[in-house]
């Protein structure tokens, strides 16, 4: 063999070695590209489940705050009357007055005010009075509570009740 022939051998494997590593090179290139737009699209896919989430927390929150939107009704004052004398018949408790009073606007609410004059013969029974009161199916909220016995032993218990229906603006005129 000659020398001339070794060295084409050589420039022919030399190029086609020189081919094989451009193409690496270039592979390795696309790869690594391919590989940053998949986490770009991995990234952007968390995001988006983010996203999706606060957007189901949001509709969660607006469900709920739709229930509070009705809970938060004016009532009837014949209907609280006839509840509230139920209420007092069901655990021996005499409802003696009944006094609505001036409404209070806030900001968000109004406030209907009124005055209730209770009898009972034992704590007991007022206190299941007030539970029978706090877990109506409406919003009355009992802001002041003036509670008296005529005798040392309890009985005959009297108590002065001021409660309020609290009403969402704009919910003042729908009744239940």
């Amino acid at each position: 063999m000659n020398l001339e022939n070794i060295i084409e051998k050589v420039k022919s494997k030399l190029a086609t070695l020189i081919i094989i590593v451009i193409t690496l090179v270039v592979l390795y290139n696309l790869y690594q590209n391919q590989n940053a737009q998949i986490d770009k699209y991995k990234e952007m896919q968390n995001i988006e489940i983010k996203k999706k989430s606060v957007l189901k927390n949001i509709q969660i929150t607006q469900q709920e705050l739709g229930a509070y939107k009705k809970l938060l009704t004016k009532v009837l004052e014949d209907t609280v009357i006839s509840s509230l004398s139920e209420f007092a018949k069901s655990v021996n408790v005499e409802v003696a007055s009944f006094k609505p009073e001036q409404k209070k606007t806030n900001k968000d609410y109004i406030e209907f005010p009124f005055t209730l004059l209770a009898k009972a013969k034992t704590y007991h029974d007022l206190a299941k009075f007030v539970s029978k009161i706090e877990n109506y199916t409406q919003v009355l909220v009992i802001t002041n509570a003036d509670i008296t016995s005529l005798d040392s032993r309890g009985s005959e218990i009297t108590a002065r009740l001021s409660l309020s229906n609290i009403v969402l603006l704009g919910n003042e005129n729908e009744n239940k």
